[in-house]
């Protein structure tokens, strides 16, 4: 394994920990099989959008705020698409991208499960540990030739996973 993989390694490590150290994460992450194709097409979405968002602003750079509002969007769309699947719907196709990046994102749930994760801190708990990571790890994306992007959707890809473990557990008590 070279050095590039283990960082992008310790980037799950540091999210996995984090969600653990928070009480989010217990045991095994659940995977749903049938949500998988539609992760990667979202992420490819995501992917795309970021990159035309930062190269229209004037920075050329997503702003702290900016990346808050991606763990937001990955968490309430990850969890959206959970309950859609524990209740039949396997259309996922056109997961919109709207709130994106304000930070206010809305999530197709029932009541209780939207009052339930609006509770759970994830998303910023998250962020903040890719923060962390990015602290740690100065000039790792110039050293490695890596595009920033890669790590950040690392983080948002782990996010992404641990909310669905947190989703299904959910609605298999309820």
């Amino acid at each position: 394994m070279n050095r590039q993989s283990e960082k992008f390694i310790d980037v799950a490590y540091a999210l996995v920990n984090a969600a653990r150290e928070k009480g989010y994460l217990a045991g095994q992450v659940t995977v749903i099989e049938d949500l998988a194709e539609p992760e990667k097409g979202l992420f490819v979405r995501i992917a795309a959008a970021v990159i035309q968002y930062a190269e229209n602003k004037p920075s050329g750079e997503l702003s702290q705020d900016d990346i808050l509002s991606l763990f937001i969007f990955v968490y309430a769309k990850s969890g959206e698409m959970v309950f859609k699947w524990r209740h039949g719907d396997r259309n996922f196709a056109n997961v919109s991208l709207d709130g994106i990046f304000v930070g206010n994102v809305a999530m197709s749930a029932n009541e209780k499960m939207l009052e339930y994760f609006s509770k759970l801190k994830l998303a910023e708990d998250m962020a903040s540990a890719f923060s962390a990571w990015n602290k740690d790890n100065p000039g790792y994306c110039e050293e490695n030739s890596v595009h920033p992007l890669l790590p950040l959707l690392e983080a948002l890809k782990w996010t992404w996973r641990i909310t669905v473990d947190i989703a299904a557990k959910y609605l298999s008590i309820k």
